[in-house]
């Protein structure tokens, strides 16, 4: 009887923060002032974390409603030198749905907030069939216009001082999801600091690598370096990081309501 009981209290938790999430995905949720009201164990109570739960931006038109939205959240590094701006960079990030939008809001801000050239880096991609055979049948513009999150992008453009995260593992203490900042720019190759982890503080050399990727009649191989500009990045690629600045770009709908809970355990202590 006891268990039963048990099972019909936990079905109307998850009840609850299913309701919660749907509410939260469609903008509905009732806030008073700063206080946002969360279900939990069955009845409800009232957080008050110290940080802006909605911004409205003031901007009439998608454009500036935009760049109001990254002022406010990267304006303030603009005055940060040293450890501080490194602090700054490792704790902030826009999350967004998709790499499409990583990807813009990446340009627009490196743009904005870095003075100087960017450096280009172009990747080579080849292909291999189920044998491991080489597989020459396949254009190479279709193989660059290929976008995954798991792949380095084609086109990748940096300035020395932008946030970048590391899509593998690297070198001993720097792996997948490690974020680091650019410090000089080669011909193929990049330096970058440490923002946290074991090697924090110190610069790694990061080359071009192949990284292989399943298409299913054939094997992408793609010679890039395994990074990705990280002012902004999808709400998937924060899994298991600690942000203290987390600015949720949602204009357009997520993919589901497990993306939008992913959001709330991100931001936290370091």
């Amino acid at each position: 009887m006891h268990q039963q009981h048990r099972r019909r209290a936990d079905a109307a938790k998850l009840e609850a923060w299913a309701r919660w999430l749907c509410r939260l995905g469609g903008g509905t949720l009732p806030l008073r002032g700063d206080r946002l009201r969360v279900p939990d164990g069955g009845r409800a109570w009232e957080s008050s974390p110290p940080f802006d739960l909605l911004f409205t931006p003031t901007a009439k038109t998608r454009e500036d409603r935009e760049l109001e939205f990254f002022e406010r959240m990267y304006g303030p590094v603009k005055g940060l030198r040293g450890d501080d701006r490194d602090a700054f960079l490792r704790d902030t990030a826009v999350l967004v749905a998709k790499n499409l939008n990583a990807d813009r809001i990446n340009d627009l801000l490196m743009d904005r907030l870095i003075v100087g050239t960017a450096h280009t880096y172009t990747s080579l991609n080849k292909t291999t069939d189920q044998n491991a055979q080489a597989d020459d049948q396949y254009p190479e513009e279709y193989l660059s216009s290929i976008k995954d999150g798991r792949l380095p992008a084609h086109v990748l453009r940096l300035k020395i001082g932008a946030p970048i995260i590391a899509l593998r593992n690297i070198t001993k203490g720097v792996s997948n999801g490690t974020r680091m900042v650019v410090t000089r720019l080669l011909r193929n190759s990049i330096f970058a600091r440490v923002l946290h982890g074991p090697k924090k503080g110190q610069e790694v050399a990061i080359t071009k690598v192949f990284t292989t990727h399943n298409m299913g009649a054939f094997q992408l191989e793609r010679r890039q370096l395994p990074i990705r500009v990280a002012f902004a990045m999808t709400i998937n690629k924060a899994q298991g990081l600690t942000l203290r600045r987390v600015g949720v770009h949602v204009e357009e709908d997520v993919f589901s309501h497990g993306q939008l809970y992913v959001v709330l355990p991100v931001r936290g202590s370091r």
